[in-house]
Formats: structure tokens, sequence, C-alpha cells
């Protein structure tokens, strides 16, 4: 199996510092215009910075995943983080 290593990969490498950083960042999705706005000038400038087709696919999916998260913390009414157990 081959690998690559930071070198052969550099946009994507750059992407995933950037992306994890977006992750802890905006990980407690919150019900407001601004928490949006604010994910997506992100996404936009990973996206400009990368140019990375997998740090798309990669940030469309954490969307889903703040979406589901949001819509799940207005169900329990609590507003409260989840924790790993709750992510499944």
């Amino acid at each position: 199996m081959a690998g690559v290593t930071k070198a052969d990969i550099p946009n994507e490498s750059e992407m995933m510092g950037m992306l994890w950083n977006m992750i802890k960042e905006f990980y407690i999705p919150e019900d407001n215009d601004e928490f949006w706005l604010a994910v997506i000038r992100r996404t936009e400038e990973i996206d400009q910075k990368c140019h990375s087709r997998l740090g798309q696919k990669l940030m469309v999916a954490f969307a889903d995943y703040l979406e589901e998260k949001q819509k799940d913390m207005g169900e329990t009414g609590n507003g409260q983080k989840l924790n790993s157990r709750d992510c499944t």
C-alpha cells in the first residue's frame, strides 16, 4: 500500500490543519444567522486557499453534521453539549 507525505499533498495537508481548527471553533452549533454565516465564511476561506476537492467534501460533511447536531440539541430542549456517546 502506497502512502504519501505532507510534501506530496501540500494543499490537503494545509486544508486538514485549517479544517481541524474550524471543527474546534464551531463544534457546538448555535441557532442564529451569525453562527452559520461564520461557518460559511470559514469554509470559503479554506476552499479559496487550499483548492482541495477532499476539503470541499469534508466541509460539506461537517456542515451536515452541525445541522444534525443542532436539530438534536433542539429536540432535547436543553441546549447542552453532546458528548461522544451521542454521536453515532
